[in-house]
């Protein structure tokens, strides 16, 4: 998600009450009765502050595996391309995709083309990250079979399978694993 292919995201499972309480401070180490600075969101304290921003899939060192059945056998498709998630301090982030899958098969050359972006809640705590799809998104799935087209438009993120990702993460690396495989984004 967070799921993929919000799969390759690898990222979803539902979850309620991720909003932060107005007396939770910042992560400057403003105490629990300060105030924000206007416009600038109080993190929660179910979320690790080192997932904070925008990150990037570094394909060469993922481990992401689309699986799909296909004549009753289960094939691991090769990815490429971008994936960015966004983790911000209020709870709330995105994923989004632009994602080639490719595999040949007995001489058949198949690939999905995923291009998208579905918007979540989340909380963060004791190397888990759980979402919550927080509105409609968009995401096309396009399947070609030696060169003919089957296309598939997902437009509600409740549409979508999510799961939870179990993570490591440092100032400039992200490491996580859900059931789709593991991925390593970076800053």
């Amino acid at each position: 998600m967070l799921g993929i292919i919000v799969a390759v995201v690898g990222v979803l499972a539902t979850r309620d009450d991720t909003s932060p309480t107005a007396d939770e401070g910042s992560s400057s180490g403003a105490s629990a009765t300060s105030p924000s600075p206007r416009g600038i969101p109080s993190p929660s304290r179910a979320i690790d502050q080192c997932l904070l921003g925008l990150w990037s899939t570094d394909w060469s060192r993922s481990e992401h595996e689309r699986t799909k059945k296909i004549d009753g056998v289960a094939h691991v498709f090769d990815a490429t391309g971008n994936k960015t998630q966004r983790f911000a301090a209020d709870g709330t982030g995105y994923v989004q995709f632009a994602v080639t899958l490719t595999l040949t098969i007995d001489g058949k050359d198949w690939k999905e083309t995923v291009n998208g972006k579905f918007t979540y809640k989340y909380k963060a705590k004791d190397g888990v990250i759980s979402y919550t799809p927080s509105s409609t998104g968009e995401t096309t799935y396009t399947w070609y079979l030696d060169g003919e087209e089957h296309k598939e438009t997902v437009t509600d993120s409740s549409d979508v399978t999510w799961s939870d990702d179990a993570y490591t993460c440092s100032s400039n690396e992200l490491s996580a694993r859900d059931v789709n495989g593991s991925r390593v984004m970076i800053r």
